[in-house]
């Protein structure tokens, strides 16, 4: 999509913060992901084509539509609600900006759920990192 980073970064972030969804608190149930799900059903790879297209409310509809399965997966891995919305605003901005890259429009489920991991891996990495960094200048200091 031709759009800057930038402006991806602030639709995503208001994005995140204006969801209304119980995570990390209660998933929605099965029953009522379907009741919440319009009537008029759209395939993924339809909307993945529209987003590549320009359109970006189609890629609000695919963000809308999988981000249970983001903030479940985010929130089994991490306690802090905060780094939860952050992360997965990391992932949707991440998505959006390389689903030229993505071969089938209807893999997006699965394709969004590999950034996801991907993503919460890493800030794992950075956290251990910067676990590590503070535990070293702690022994310095002491000597």
């Amino acid at each position: 999509p031709a759009v800057s980073v930038q402006a991806a970064r602030i639709f995503f972030g208001r994005f995140v913060r204006s969801t209304r969804l119980y995570f990390c608190h209660r998933i929605l149930t099965p029953r009522e992901r379907t009741i919440s799900e319009p009537s008029t059903h759209i395939e993924d790879d339809q909307l993945v084509r529209a987003v590549l297209a320009g359109d970006r409310s189609a890629f609000a509809a695919l963000v809308e539509r999988h981000q249970n399965a983001v903030f479940g997966l985010l929130c089994s891995r991490v306690a802090d609600r905060s780094v939860v919305e952050d992360l997965a605003q990391e992932a949707l901005l991440k998505a959006y900006t390389d689903l030229g890259a993505l071969r089938e429009g209807s893999r997006f489920r699965a394709w969004l759920i590999g950034i996801t991991r991907n993503v919460v891996a890493d800030w794992g990495r950075r956290d251990q990192s910067q676990i590590r960094l503070a535990e070293q200048v702690e022994r310095e200091s002491v000597v």
